[in-house]
Formats: C-alpha cells, sequence, structure tokens
C-alpha cells in the first residue's frame, strides 16, 4: 500500500460507483473576472504543492501487510483477522445538508471504501452511498474516474485537480483533500510502528516538507472561501507534524494520535 494512493484516493475516486449524473439546485458559479490576482497565485502555488507532494509521497515504499496489484489494495490474511471498527458508515449521508459536507464525507467514504474492501468486508452500501453521494453532488470533474475500479495513479489525480482547477469548485477540491489527508493519518496512527516502516530520515523530511507546504497552502485559500473556516479546526492538529528524521516523526505521531479524533469529528459534523 502506496502512501500517495490511499491519502488522494478518497478525495477524487469514486470506486465502483458510476459517477455519472446531473442534480438541479446545487449552483455555484464564480465570475471568474472577480477574481484577484493574489487569489490566482496562491492557487498557483497550491497546485505546485499538490504535485509535490504527490511526486515525494509516491516514492515511498509499500506497507508490509498490503500491496496494490492492478490497482486494487490487499491486505495479507494477517492483517485481515482482525477487522476495522473506526470506519464512518455510509448512512451518515442522511445527515449532509450543504455541498461542503458532501464532499468531505464523499472523500472519507472512498477512503472507508477501499478499506473495507481490503478487509474481505461487505462494500455494498458504501457503493450505494457514494453513488447517491456522487449524483447530489454533480460535479462534472468526477467523469475522470468513471468505469474505473481500483486505486488512480498520480496522472489522473493531477488530471482531476486541473478539471476542478479551472472550474469553480476548487475550494471543494480542497476540501476533499482535507478529508482525505486526516482520514488517512487517522487510520495510519492507529498503528504508528507500521506506518513509519515505509520511512528513513531523508523521506520523512521530504515528506514532511511536501505535507507542510501543501496544508499551508490550503490554509491560504481559505481567506478567499468563507465557507471553508471549519477546516481550521480540521487542520489545528496537523500543524505538529514538521519532522526531520524517523524518531522526531514518531514523536510527532505520538501527539497526533490523540488530537486526530477531534479533527475526524469536525469532519463529519
Amino acid at each position: 500500500m502506496r502512501i500517495i494512493p490511499i491519502i488522494m484516493i478518497a478525495a477524487t475516486v469514486m470506486v465502483a460507483s458510476g459517477c455519472g449524473g446531473r442534480s438541479a439546485g446545487h449552483k455555484h458559479t464564480v465570475d471568474l473576472h472577480m477574481v484577484s490576482t493574489g487569489e490566482t497565485e496562491i492557487k498557483a502555488q497550491l497546485k505546485n504543492s499538490y504535485d509535490m507532494f504527490i511526486e515525494s509521497a509516491d516514492r515511498l515504499g509499500q506497507f508490509p501487510v498490503a500491496t496494490i496489484k492492478d490497482g486494487k489494495l490487499s491486505f495479507s490474511a494477517q492483517e485481515k483477522m482482525v477487522k476495522p471498527d473506526y470506519l464512518v458508515s455510509p448512512s451518515g449521508i442522511d445527515n449532509l445538508v450543504t455541498l461542503s459536507q458532501k464532499y468531505r464525507y464523499i472523500a472519507i467514504l472512498c477512503l472507508d471504501r477501499i478499506i473495507a474492501d481490503a478487509y474481505d468486508m461487505p462494500v455494498e452500501e458504501y457503493d450505494v452511498a457514494i453513488k447517491n453521494l456522487a449524483v447530489s453532488i454533480a460535479d462534472p470533474a468526477f467523469s475522470i474516474f468513471e468505469g474505473m475500479d481500483g486505486v488512480p495513479d498520480g496522472n489522473q489525480l493531477k488530471a482531476f485537480f486541473n478539471a476542478e482547477y479551472l472550474s469553480d469548485r476548487a475550494e471543494y477540491f480542497w476540501e476533499g483533500i482535507t478529508a482525505a489527508m486526516v482520514e488517512q493519518l487517522y487510520i495510519c496512527v492507529r498503528d504508528i510502528d507500521k506506518f513509519l516502516s515505509v520511512f528513513d530520515d531523508a523521506s520523512v523530511k521530504e515528506f514532511c516538507d511536501n505535507f507542510v507546504r501543501l496544508k499551508q497552502g490550503i490554509t491560504s485559500i481559505m481567506d478567499y472561501y468563507p465557507d471553508m473556516d471549519v477546516l481550521n479546526n480540521v487542520l489545528s492538529p496537523l500543524y505538529v507534524i514538521h519532522a526531520s528524521s524517523v524518531p522526531e516523526f514518531r514523536q510527532q505521531l505520538i501527539e497526533l494520535k490523540i488530537n486526530i479524533v477531534k479533527a475526524r469529528e469536525y469532519l463529519v459534523s
């Protein structure tokens, strides 16, 4: 299991859901002539940070208990003996009201669906919930992943970003990315030693530096989108991550393990 597909998959892929569909009632338009130079520059920097994060994280190895073959995540037989009890419920979509909530929740659902499938748990409810939520969101960029049943590669992720970046939904993309990062870290810090098994000091520094840049970029773009303010509470615990060595990273993840539960609660509220 590579770090990057699991971090980003949730924000991008409608796994086995058939993402088509359009709905009225969720209109979000922006007058492109009103976009400021400052916002344009921040978006450009954020896109660069996103690309760098994908490239650096994709260079990491695979966890010893997991593999990705033909785009499908699989866990070892020993790993599958204990099923996770922390995945979000597909029924949670019934409580969603705003478009921001829907983007965050579909990100988490997609990630948790992949995890559930890798543990040989039933995923039918996830498929139905993801499909219904995708139809409700009606994001044309989702079409990039239609018919896909697996983990996207870096080029597909970048294509998805470009589609969102050129549309009027860039802020929702970052809501999804933030939700995916938090959910990934929430899962990983449950077994810190397993998570750290793919790192050495050099890769820790590269990963954390790019992570910090990406996080700071998301914070900067929030100035232009007041609806993203809830992410302040979500991102706050992540400021502990800025390590340059494996031992330092371990200590930071131990601290994060305590605080990330609250961040995750904000995501699904």
